[in-house]
């Protein structure tokens, strides 16, 4: 966390920093020295006042990592990273991939080791979603696929042209529910990998 950086650049004292926050001047000095860190509310407060973001308080920079995602599986849109803190009681720095277009998004891979690696954690779960499409199975063109176990497919030749498949543990597409439009297909895709509107955790 950069908050010692911005706290003497605007030149305020540990002590009246605490006062606005109702902590002591030893909890900011913890805070600076990462033997302790600040709760949700504080952190966002903290960026408030600071004018930064909080990706910035805590000393993150996702810049240019976008350029190593694949296009969305959906509709083919930008994805870009999303990047912010856990809110899961850890306040561990966290990010997931989303569709610029169709807002189509992973599950928040979270920085559990401390050790940086969730933005790339991110990118697999991202990534990976795009396992098998254009590939063929049954006559059919695999389009989309989420979390490597729901399939998208398309066979313009057919009666019922679309097609959602399951994807068993060896990759093998299997109970189809057939469609005769794509926005149907659609839907139940998104249905079935999906739980409110967030990808299915890998």
């Amino acid at each position: 966390m950069i908050l010692r950086e911005l706290r003497e650049r605007k030149r305020i004292s540990q002590q009246a920093l605490g006062e606005l926050f109702e902590v002591s001047a030893q909890t900011i000095n913890n805070w600076e020295c990462g033997k302790a860190e600040p709760d949700f509310e504080a952190l966002m407060g903290l960026a408030l006042f600071f004018g930064v973001s909080v990706d910035t308080l805590i000393g993150f920079d996702v810049k240019g990592n976008a350029s190593t995602l694949r296009s969305c599986p959906f509709c083919g849109g930008r994805a870009r990273i999303i990047t912010g803190v856990s809110t899961s009681g850890s306040l561990k720095p966290s990010a997931h991939i989303k569709c610029e277009d169709c807002l189509a998004e992973t599950a928040w891979a979270e920085d559990v080791n401390s050790d940086g690696t969730f933005i790339d954690e991110a990118k697999r779960r991202w990534n990976m979603r795009i396992h098998k499409i254009g590939e063929k199975h049954n006559g059919y063109k695999i389009f989309g696929n989420i979390n490597n176990k729901v399939a998208l497919a398309h066979n313009q030749n057919s009666v019922e042209p679309w097609v959602v498949w399951w994807i068993d543990k060896q990759g093998v597409p299997y109970g189809g529910s057939y469609f005769a439009d794509r926005e149907s297909a659609l839907n139940e895709f998104m249905s079935r990998g999906f739980s409110g509107g967030v990808y299915a955790e890998c």
